[in-house]
């Protein structure tokens, strides 16, 4: 139990801590890179690591069940659109847009001084599509699966929404302002708790990611709007 416990903290620090690292602490050149490669690293091993080799269980990830898989997308799909609509809405048709577009010289600077902005495209397609991926393998399949097995689903949900949103409040604090910092970082958790949800109703992590990758695709569109926009 307190084995399981350690394993879970140490797996909802470090993405935070990482994102200090290469957002806050060596932002942009070769610390930054080195962190972030670290981080992402970090992030694709240490599942497998304590599953297998601390905690020595199997795999349930790899038993493969196409045809739930296969079930659990179009939910994902639907709630993907869903939410991406909304955020475009609140985007081009509220004084929120507004307030997020007089940030544009703040992130265009951000992005420059860790080498994305020429690569702004690549940046979005592999973000959206393979980190996005390896995000819900973490924290929804590893991170509240292991956190559901320890404390109540209530908690578990709460727990892992939060833990989620944590590295993005450090990210999101490198762009905006400390009340949209709060706000933006509040929606991911709750988006993370909606994933956890979806992920617990499905088992399976197909849904969830396509409704993760949507999502991004959105945010990295109206990103590209703000930042390159006339």
């Amino acid at each position: 139990m307190l084995l399981n416990v350690l394993l879970l903290v140490i797996a909802m620090i470090i993405p935070a801590a990482g994102a200090m690292m290469y957002f806050v602490i060596y932002p942009g050149g070769v610390l930054s890179q080195v962190s972030y490669t670290g981080a992402k690293l970090f992030i694709l091993i240490w599942p497998l690591f304590a599953v297998l080799f601390i905690e020595k269980k199997q795999l349930g990830l790899f038993r493969i069940n196409k045809l739930n898989h296969l079930k659990s997308i179009p939910l994902g799909m639907i709630s993907g659109l869903l939410i991406s609509c909304v955020l475009y809405i609140l985007y081009s048709y509220t004084s929120l847009g507004d307030e997020v577009r007089q940030y544009k010289t703040q992130m265009r600077s951000v992005l420059r001084e860790n080498g994305i902005i020429d690569y702004y495209f690549a940046a979005a397609l592999f973000l959206s599509v393979i980190h996005s991926l390896l995000e819900e393998y973490y924290w929804r399949w590893y991170v509240f699966g292991e956190l559901s097995r320890l404390v109540r689903p209530t908690a578990a949900y709460l727990i892992a929404g939060l833990a989620f949103a944590l590295h993005h409040y450090v990210v999101l604090n490198a762009y905006f302002s400390f009340p949209l910092v709060v706000l933006f970082g509040t929606c991911v958790a709750v988006g993370g708790i909606f994933w956890c949800w979806l992920y617990r109703k499905q088992s399976s992590i197909a849904g969830t990611w396509i409704s993760h990758l949507l999502v991004d695709m959105m945010l990295f569109y109206i990103g590209y709007d703000i930042i390159f926009g006339g």
